[in-house]
Protein backbone atom coordinates (compact mmCIF):
# COMPACT_ATOMS: atom_id res chain seq x y z
CA UNK A 1 0.00 0.00 0.00
CA UNK A 2 2.72 2.10 1.10
CA UNK A 3 4.68 1.62 -2.43
CA UNK A 4 1.69 2.11 -4.19
CA UNK A 5 1.20 5.83 -2.59
CA UNK A 6 4.85 6.71 -3.30
CA UNK A 7 4.63 5.54 -6.74
CA UNK A 8 1.90 7.92 -7.29
CA UNK A 9 3.55 10.66 -5.88
CA UNK A 10 6.15 10.36 -8.15
CA UNK A 11 4.19 10.08 -11.15
CA UNK A 12 2.20 13.30 -9.82
CA UNK A 13 5.44 14.94 -9.78
CA UNK A 14 7.18 13.53 -12.76
CA UNK A 15 3.62 15.13 -14.51
CA UNK A 16 3.97 18.33 -12.65
CA UNK A 17 7.65 18.77 -13.66
CA UNK A 18 6.62 17.88 -17.60
CA UNK A 19 3.95 20.67 -17.40
CA UNK A 20 6.35 23.22 -15.52
CA UNK A 21 9.36 22.42 -18.30
CA UNK A 22 7.58 22.69 -21.30
CA UNK A 23 9.88 24.22 -23.91
CA UNK A 24 9.11 26.24 -27.10
CA UNK A 25 8.42 23.33 -29.05
CA UNK A 26 6.23 21.57 -27.21
CA UNK A 27 2.71 21.06 -28.58
CA UNK A 28 1.26 20.60 -24.73
CA UNK A 29 -1.96 22.27 -23.95
CA UNK A 30 -0.55 24.35 -21.26
CA UNK A 31 1.26 25.95 -23.56
CA UNK A 32 -1.47 27.52 -25.32
CA UNK A 33 -3.21 28.50 -22.20
CA UNK A 34 -0.63 30.22 -20.74
CA UNK A 35 -0.76 32.76 -23.64
CA UNK A 36 -3.50 34.36 -21.69
CA UNK A 37 -4.38 36.11 -18.66
CA UNK A 38 -6.83 33.00 -17.99
CA UNK A 39 -4.17 30.91 -19.36
CA UNK A 40 -1.90 31.71 -16.71
CA UNK A 41 -4.62 31.73 -13.69
CA UNK A 42 -5.62 28.45 -14.66
CA UNK A 43 -1.70 27.39 -14.45
CA UNK A 44 -1.29 28.60 -11.24
CA UNK A 45 -4.25 26.91 -9.89
CA UNK A 46 -3.10 23.68 -11.25
CA UNK A 47 0.10 24.28 -9.29
CA UNK A 48 -1.50 25.26 -5.99
CA UNK A 49 -3.59 21.83 -5.80
CA UNK A 50 -0.01 20.25 -7.12
CA UNK A 51 1.43 21.68 -4.29
CA UNK A 52 -1.14 20.97 -1.12
CA UNK A 53 -1.49 17.36 -2.77
CA UNK A 54 2.09 16.90 -2.13
CA UNK A 55 2.05 18.68 1.47
CA UNK A 56 5.32 19.73 1.62
CA UNK A 57 7.59 22.46 0.02
CA UNK A 58 8.89 21.95 -3.75
CA UNK A 59 11.67 23.67 -4.97
CA UNK A 60 11.26 26.80 -6.54
CA UNK A 61 13.48 25.53 -9.32
CA UNK A 62 10.77 23.59 -10.77
CA UNK A 63 9.31 26.75 -12.17
CA UNK A 64 11.86 27.09 -14.91
CA UNK A 65 13.71 30.52 -15.99
CA UNK A 66 10.89 29.89 -19.43
CA UNK A 67 8.28 30.13 -17.67
CA UNK A 68 9.10 32.61 -15.63
CA UNK A 69 9.71 34.76 -18.72
CA UNK A 70 6.25 33.50 -20.05
CA UNK A 71 4.33 34.74 -17.11
CA UNK A 72 6.38 38.05 -17.15
CA UNK A 73 5.12 38.78 -20.73
CA UNK A 74 2.13 37.85 -20.14
CA UNK A 75 1.43 40.20 -17.04
CA UNK A 76 3.08 42.67 -19.49
CA UNK A 77 0.98 42.36 -22.03
CA UNK A 78 -2.30 42.56 -20.49
CA UNK A 79 -0.84 45.67 -18.23
CA UNK A 80 -0.03 47.43 -21.23
CA UNK A 81 -3.57 46.60 -23.10
CA UNK A 82 -4.90 47.99 -19.77
CA UNK A 83 -2.81 50.53 -19.97
CA UNK A 84 -4.21 51.60 -23.56
CA UNK A 85 -7.73 50.71 -22.55
CA UNK A 86 -7.81 53.41 -19.30
CA UNK A 87 -5.86 56.08 -21.07
CA UNK A 88 -8.70 56.14 -24.06
CA UNK A 89 -11.93 55.88 -21.89
CA UNK A 90 -10.99 58.74 -19.53
CA UNK A 91 -9.65 60.91 -22.43
CA UNK A 92 -13.35 60.12 -24.37
CA UNK A 93 -15.49 59.88 -21.32
CA UNK A 94 -13.92 62.09 -18.80
CA UNK A 95 -12.63 65.13 -20.84
CA UNK A 96 -13.51 65.49 -24.58
CA UNK A 97 -17.60 64.31 -24.28
CA UNK A 98 -18.52 66.25 -21.05
CA UNK A 99 -16.52 69.23 -22.39
CA UNK A 100 -17.81 69.42 -25.88
CA UNK A 101 -21.28 68.53 -24.53
CA UNK A 102 -21.21 72.01 -22.13
CA UNK A 103 -19.58 74.26 -25.07
CA UNK A 104 -21.32 73.06 -28.39
CA UNK A 105 -24.66 71.85 -26.67
CA UNK A 106 -24.51 74.07 -23.93
CA UNK A 107 -25.65 70.85 -21.87
CA UNK A 108 -23.81 70.02 -18.68
CA UNK A 109 -23.49 66.91 -17.46
CA UNK A 110 -25.39 65.85 -14.57
CA UNK A 111 -24.21 64.43 -11.04
CA UNK A 112 -25.54 61.47 -12.57
CA UNK A 113 -23.73 61.25 -15.86
CA UNK A 114 -20.36 62.06 -14.42
CA UNK A 115 -21.12 59.41 -11.85
CA UNK A 116 -21.75 56.89 -15.10
CA UNK A 117 -18.94 57.89 -17.20
CA UNK A 118 -16.40 57.66 -14.25
CA UNK A 119 -17.42 53.86 -13.37
CA UNK A 120 -17.08 53.08 -17.09
CA UNK A 121 -13.70 54.69 -17.44
CA UNK A 122 -12.38 52.83 -14.28
CA UNK A 123 -14.47 49.49 -14.43
CA UNK A 124 -12.43 47.23 -16.69
CA UNK A 125 -8.80 48.21 -14.93
CA UNK A 126 -11.02 47.81 -11.04
CA UNK A 127 -12.42 44.67 -12.29
CA UNK A 128 -8.72 42.89 -13.52
CA UNK A 129 -7.09 44.40 -10.49
CA UNK A 130 -10.03 42.89 -8.13
CA UNK A 131 -9.92 39.44 -10.28
CA UNK A 132 -6.04 39.18 -9.32
CA UNK A 133 -6.14 39.73 -5.84
CA UNK A 134 -7.60 37.36 -5.31
CA UNK A 135 -4.64 35.16 -6.47
CA UNK A 136 -3.80 35.79 -2.95
CA UNK A 137 -5.73 32.28 -2.44
CA UNK A 138 -3.34 30.17 -4.03
CA UNK A 139 0.20 32.46 -2.80
CA UNK A 140 1.36 29.44 -0.57
CA UNK A 141 3.85 27.31 -2.06
CA UNK A 142 6.99 28.04 -3.56
CA UNK A 143 5.88 27.65 -7.22
CA UNK A 144 2.79 29.57 -6.86
CA UNK A 145 4.83 32.33 -5.13
CA UNK A 146 7.39 32.59 -8.24
CA UNK A 147 4.20 32.11 -10.26
CA UNK A 148 2.17 34.91 -9.01
CA UNK A 149 5.23 37.23 -8.45
CA UNK A 150 6.13 36.60 -12.23
CA UNK A 151 2.70 37.46 -13.20
CA UNK A 152 2.11 40.51 -11.17
CA UNK A 153 5.87 42.12 -11.96
CA UNK A 154 5.32 42.18 -15.54
CA UNK A 155 1.50 43.77 -15.05
CA UNK A 156 2.58 46.52 -12.47
CA UNK A 157 6.08 47.41 -14.56
CA UNK A 158 3.78 47.55 -17.91
CA UNK A 159 1.17 49.90 -16.03
CA UNK A 160 4.52 51.83 -14.22
CA UNK A 161 6.45 52.26 -17.82
CA UNK A 162 2.37 53.69 -18.95
CA UNK A 163 1.80 55.95 -16.72
CA UNK A 164 5.14 57.83 -16.75
CA UNK A 165 4.29 58.07 -20.43
CA UNK A 166 0.91 59.51 -19.99
CA UNK A 167 2.59 62.01 -17.61
CA UNK A 168 5.21 63.26 -19.75
CA UNK A 169 3.11 62.82 -22.80
CA UNK A 170 0.37 64.79 -21.17
CA UNK A 171 2.80 67.38 -19.95
CA UNK A 172 4.45 67.83 -23.31
CA UNK A 173 1.34 68.80 -25.08
CA UNK A 174 0.59 70.63 -22.46
CA UNK A 175 3.75 72.95 -22.81
CA UNK A 176 3.78 73.06 -26.18
CA UNK A 177 0.02 74.51 -25.84
CA UNK A 178 1.07 77.09 -23.60
CA UNK A 179 4.67 77.89 -26.07
CA UNK A 180 4.02 76.91 -29.74
CA UNK A 181 0.21 77.88 -30.00
CA UNK A 182 1.15 78.29 -33.60
CA UNK A 183 1.67 74.44 -33.95
CA UNK A 184 -0.91 73.40 -31.88
CA UNK A 185 -3.06 75.75 -33.87
CA UNK A 186 -3.02 73.58 -36.79
CA UNK A 187 -2.99 70.31 -34.87
CA UNK A 188 -6.09 71.27 -33.22
CA UNK A 189 -7.81 73.07 -36.56
CA UNK A 190 -7.00 69.61 -38.25
CA UNK A 191 -10.01 67.93 -36.61
CA UNK A 192 -12.66 70.30 -37.51
CA UNK A 193 -14.32 68.15 -39.68
CA UNK A 194 -13.72 65.60 -37.28
CA UNK A 195 -15.79 67.44 -34.44
CA UNK A 196 -18.36 68.81 -37.20
CA UNK A 197 -19.56 65.49 -37.59
CA UNK A 198 -20.95 65.24 -33.98
CA UNK A 199 -22.50 69.04 -33.97
CA UNK A 200 -26.38 69.44 -34.81
CA UNK A 201 -27.21 70.21 -38.70
CA UNK A 202 -26.64 73.73 -39.36
CA UNK A 203 -23.72 74.75 -36.78
CA UNK A 204 -20.80 76.43 -38.35
CA UNK A 205 -17.89 75.48 -36.82
CA UNK A 206 -14.93 77.94 -37.36
CA UNK A 207 -11.51 77.18 -36.70
CA UNK A 208 -11.50 80.10 -33.75
CA UNK A 209 -13.99 78.31 -32.16
CA UNK A 210 -12.65 75.24 -32.03
CA UNK A 211 -9.48 76.65 -30.50
CA UNK A 212 -11.29 78.58 -28.22
CA UNK A 213 -12.79 75.44 -27.27
CA UNK A 214 -9.25 73.63 -27.17
CA UNK A 215 -7.72 76.34 -24.57
CA UNK A 216 -10.24 76.89 -22.45
CA UNK A 217 -11.84 73.32 -22.03
CA UNK A 218 -9.83 70.13 -23.28
CA UNK A 219 -6.20 72.07 -21.71
CA UNK A 220 -7.04 72.85 -18.02
CA UNK A 221 -9.17 69.04 -18.11
CA UNK A 222 -6.10 67.53 -19.83
CA UNK A 223 -4.01 68.60 -16.72
CA UNK A 224 -5.98 67.37 -13.91
CA UNK A 225 -6.48 64.14 -16.24
CA UNK A 226 -2.93 63.98 -16.17
CA UNK A 227 -2.58 63.71 -12.43
CA UNK A 228 -5.23 61.02 -11.75
CA UNK A 229 -4.76 59.04 -14.37
CA UNK A 230 -1.05 58.77 -13.45
CA UNK A 231 -2.07 57.86 -9.88
CA UNK A 232 -4.95 55.63 -10.97
CA UNK A 233 -2.23 53.31 -13.11
CA UNK A 234 0.36 53.12 -10.37
CA UNK A 235 -2.29 52.65 -7.59
CA UNK A 236 -3.56 49.61 -9.99
CA UNK A 237 0.00 48.28 -10.75
CA UNK A 238 0.46 48.18 -6.74
CA UNK A 239 -2.79 47.04 -5.16
CA UNK A 240 -2.51 43.67 -6.03
CA UNK A 241 0.86 42.78 -5.41
CA UNK A 242 0.36 44.61 -1.72
CA UNK A 243 -3.18 41.89 -1.13
CA UNK A 244 -1.54 38.89 -2.30
CA UNK A 245 1.81 39.38 -0.53
CA UNK A 246 0.18 40.92 2.63
CA UNK A 247 -1.97 37.44 2.54
CA UNK A 248 1.13 35.50 2.29
CA UNK A 249 2.43 36.94 4.86
CA UNK A 250 -0.48 36.68 7.27
CA UNK A 251 -0.94 33.03 6.45
CA UNK A 252 2.74 32.11 7.05
CA UNK A 253 2.63 33.97 10.58
CA UNK A 254 -0.72 32.19 11.62
CA UNK A 255 1.46 28.54 10.27
CA UNK A 256 4.07 29.54 12.47
CA UNK A 257 1.85 30.62 15.47
CA UNK A 258 0.12 27.20 15.10
CA UNK A 259 3.11 25.27 14.95
CA UNK A 260 4.10 27.04 17.90
CA UNK A 261 1.14 26.35 19.70
CA UNK A 262 1.17 22.66 18.98
CA UNK A 263 4.66 22.23 20.19
CA UNK A 264 3.67 23.70 23.17
CA UNK A 265 0.99 21.49 23.46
Amino acid sequence: MASNNIEQTAFDLDKATQSLNNDDNSKNHNDKEATTLIGAISEIQQYSVFEKEQQKDINSDFFTLGKVVEFFKIGFTNGFIEGILLINLIIFLQVVHPTFKEYFLGEPLTFQEKLIWFMISYFPVIFVTIWLSTLARFYHGSITKKATLSLLTGRALAFTCKSIIVYYMFGTIYYLSMNNQEFMYRIVTFFNTVFGLFLPKGYVLTNGNLWNYYMNYILPSLKETTINTFISLLISAVVPYIIVIATGFYRSIKQIKGIKSYEEY
